[in-house]
């Protein structure tokens, strides 16, 4: 079954309770840029309240090696998220898994510059509009999906979703906004619609 990740939290109050719902794993923005921001102390007393079973992914505003070891140590982050362009090899020695976020033509780059496969989220579509694309646009999204741990960015509705992990199934299930009530505030019910979503696609095979 297709992992639930949710990225952008910002209150110890949805982590809670999108980890009790369902959730497998939860985001935390550290760059000050982003509308989802959240202050590292705070990312930090949220995971201690999480339950092991959770994956905690971090996104950072920059990509020094200290830096991140430092972070990713103290967070007991499970994923960084780290831009393809942004891949150094001394990176890959960090206590943590990268979760490379890029174009389908990066990614596939990137993979066969490693000669390993890639836990990645594409940046140039989302689950609604592959499942739109042509037979031929289709495929190779498809050997990359199989050949690596895709995490797609979801933005089909709950009830759609049968409909459309008939068509195209990741490993993981990205979402950056399509669990929110307001930019940074988790919708509890939306959350657990995707789980219970899940749980009738699977329970059928």
């Amino acid at each position: 079954m297709p992992q639930i990740l949710i990225h952008g939290l910002t209150n110890q109050t949805d982590a809670l309770a999108a980890a009790r719902l369902g959730a497998d794993g939860l985001g935390f923005h550290l760059d000050q840029n982003d509308t989802r921001y959240i202050e590292y102390t705070l990312a930090r007393n949220i995971r201690n309240e999480l339950p092991n079973t959770v994956q905690v992914f971090v996104q950072s505003d920059h990509y020094d090696y200290a830096y991140l070891r430092d972070l990713t140590t103290k967070l007991k982050a499970g994923s960084l998220l780290l831009p393809a362009a942004a891949f150094a090899e001394r990176l890959t020695t960090l206590p943590c898994t990268l979760t490379y976020l890029g174009t389908r033509t990066e990614l596939a780059e990137l993979a066969a510059r490693l000669n390993r496969p890639l836990t990645a989220i594409p940046t140039d579509v989302t689950l609604s509009e592959l499942i739109r694309l042509p037979d031929a646009e289709m495929q190779p999204w498809k050997a990359l999906n199989q050949q690596h741990h895709l995490l797609i960015r979801c933005d089909v509705p709950p009830d759609e979703l049968p409909d459309a992990l008939a068509i195209f199934r990741p490993p993981g299930l990205f979402f950056d906004s399509g669990t929110e009530s307001h930019p940074g505030l988790q919708d509890y019910p939306r959350i657990q619609a995707y789980v219970q979503a899940l749980g009738q696609v699977f329970s059928r095979v």
